[in-house]
Formats: C-alpha cells, sequence, structure tokens
C-alpha cells in the first residue's frame, strides 16, 4: 500500500492512493490450470505473478527504488516481516540488495533490521502501541478488535500452517491475497488511529533527539537527550 500524500504533523484522513500485489508459489506446488483466467477477472487492485521467490524479490525492490519511502509501516517488524524479506534477499544474493535502504553498501549489516534500512523511518505498530495503551495482547487480531471495534468473526488470522493448502485452488489463493491486503489496511489504521506518527514528531521535537529512535521505542535514551 502507498500513500505519496502522507502528512506526519496531524491525522491524515486518506490512508493510502496506490496499491498493488506480487506473489509467488511454493517451491513444491504448481499454479491451478484456471489461475491465469482467474486473475485476469480480478479487479480489485493490480497483481503481479512471478514463478519463483527470485522473481518476486528482484520485482519488489525495483518498484520499492522507483517508490523510495520515507516511512515504512509495518507489524511485527523484528519478527515476521522485514526480517524476513532482508534474510532473504541476502540469502539469495538479489544485487543492489543495499536499496532497502538508502546507503549504498557492499557488506552485509548485523541482524538488526534497522540496519538494513538507513535513511528510511520504520514504524512497527506493535511496538508503538505497547507505548501508547494498555492492553492485554498486543497481536493485531487483539488491536483491531480494541481500537478498530473489529468484530472478532470479522477479521480472518492467516495460519503458516495453511498457506501451502492456499495453493491447491485457484479461488483459496485470491482469498489468500486478500486476507494478506486487509491486514495492510488493517495496520494502516491502526498506525492512523493511534495517532502515532504525530505523536512520535512531538515527542522528537521536545526531546530533540532523531525521529528514527523515537520509533524504535527507547525511553531512557529520550530521557537523556531531555536532560542533555
Amino acid at each position: 500500500l502507498v500513500n505519496d500524500r502522507f502528512s506526519i504533523d496531524r491525522k491524515n484522513d486518506q490512508l493510502l492512493n496506490r496499491q498493488f500485489c506480487g506473489f509467488t508459489r511454493p517451491s513444491n506446488k504448481p499454479w491451478p490450470f484456471d489461475f491465469q483466467a482467474s486473475i485476469g477477472k480480478f479487479k480489485k487492485f493490480k497483481l503481479f505473478k512471478f514463478d519463483n521467490e527470485r522473481a518476486l524479490l528482484s520485482w519488489f525492490l525495483s518498484i520499492y527504488q522507483s517508490i523510495d519511502p520515507d516511512l515504512i509501516i509495518t507489524f511485527d517488524s523484528n519478527d515476521c516481516q522485514l526480517d524476513i524479506i532482508c534474510n532473504r534477499v541476502t540469502f539469495l544474493k538479489i544485487p543492489n540488495w543495499s536499496r532497502i535502504g538508502r546507503l549504498k553498501i557492499s557488506q552485509i549489516p548485523g541482524k538488526r533490521v534497522s540496519e538494513f534500512f538507513i535513511g528510511r523511518m520504520v514504524c512497527d505498530v506493535k511496538l508503538s502501541a505497547t507505548e501508547l495503551i494498555k492492553s492485554r495482547s498486543y497481536d493485531l487480531g487483539s488491536l483491531c478488535q480494541k481500537i478498530l471495534k473489529v468484530g472478532e468473526d470479522v477479521r480472518q488470522e492467516i495460519l503458516y500452517d495453511n498457506i501451502p493448502f492456499a495453493y491447491d485452488a485457484s479461488e483459496s489463493i485470491i482469498e489468500f491475497i486478500e486476507l494478506n491486503v486487509q491486514d495492510c489496511l488493517y495496520i494502516s489504521k491502526l498506525m492512523v488511529e493511534l495517532n502515532i506518527i504525530p505523536l512520535a514528531l512531538q515527542i522528537t521535537n521536545i526531546a530533540g533527539n532523531l525521529m528514527t529512535r523515537t520509533l524504535q521505542g527507547g525511553r531512557s535514551e529520550r530521557n537523556e537527550f531531555l536532560l542533555m
């Protein structure tokens, strides 16, 4: 999801102005025979199909570079999103993998995700939610119910064990794609409802530290900057 008119100092009414999805298949699963016809009928957003992971990640980095995002919104970035992208891009030796950040580097950095995204701010909605609100659980489903008032039976959880079975039929692949994009929308809505970015900007202006560090948490560092 892309929003190139996003304002960091006030609440945004518009969540996005572009959306598309790139996807591939597990190496041991063929495409269903009628899948090409099915995606031809799909009109909600653009779909880009790739036959292997390497082609998908090369496309992702290319389109990501053309968008050149200043701010990346994610959920649980260190455990199940950005770390996987960084690991796979470097493991498969995708050319110019340093496009993930804005600094051209040849040596693979350490295991911290933030070291890949130099020059870009990363907002982890889960991490920010732990600082801003009290909740019994900070998983995506719980936050959607608490903040967005989404019914428990409305959002379907994507279980990793079930992903291979989604490729058994064209209809289940399309449903799987829609569930992924729906979760991206929920993450964006949570970020807006919790007013994460404007609040992080205000805290940064008061403390005098870097906004990237504010979004990564760490109250002790902010206190030190405030005292200095």
